[in-house]
């Protein structure tokens, strides 16, 4: 995201010069440097050519004000840029969690107590999980909450508890996971 704002300054400055272009050429400078060449035309400006008082005043009058457009231009661009890159850091964080529960579901399937209903039960979980959005990661509280949850089942998994247990482990993990989201809305709203 670091070339949203060089691409936004250079497109001001090009902007900038073709802007001075059009006024140039609107007060006739153009026609005086095609006339009397580059190095003479500002010595040898004819005295009937009042317009370059206003040409001048034109051109300061633009500088300005594009100067101030483009300030505003650049700060908007890289305060998005800045909100993009946080948002991008958020989701991946969400993905590391994804990424938790899906080694959790691989050892699941490997593991001796390997139940169809509780492995349907993990991967809905694993869903739930994946679905959070970014605003869980953003408070140190639910982010926390999450990857407890997660701890919990594998230490469950490792100590090698029954599918019963594990089951019901999950149930309370799904409503938890669920609560989390319903305050994650609530607090972005």
């Amino acid at each position: 995201m670091k070339a949203v704002p060089k691409i936004t300054i250079f497109s001001c400055i090009f902007c900038y010069f073709a802007g001075l272009w059009m006024i140039a050429s609107r007060f006739g400078l153009v026609k005086l440097v095609s006339k009397y060449g580059l190095t003479a035309a500002f010595t040898q400006i004819p005295k009937d050519f009042p317009q370059m008082k206003y040409l001048y005043m034109g051109m300061a009058a633009y500088t300005v004000l594009f100067v101030l457009l483009s300030i505003l231009i650049v700060r908007f661009t890289n305060k998005a840029s800045k909100e993009q890159e946080a948002l991008q850091r958020e989701s991946a964080k969400v993905a590391s969690l994804e990424e938790s529960m899906n080694v959790l579901v691989s050892r699941y399937g490997r593991s001796q107590a390997k139940d169809g209903k509780v492995m349907a039960e993990l991967q809905t979980l694993t869903r739930k999980v994946s679905s959070l959005p970014p605003a869980v990661v953003r408070n140190a509280g639910m982010n926390s909450e999450v990857e407890n949850i997660i701890q919990t089942l594998q230490d469950m998994l490792a100590d090698k508890c029954t599918a019963e247990a594990f089951s019901a482990a999950i149930r309370e993990a799904q409503d938890a996971v669920d609560s989390i989201k319903r305050r994650s809305r609530i607090i972005t709203q």
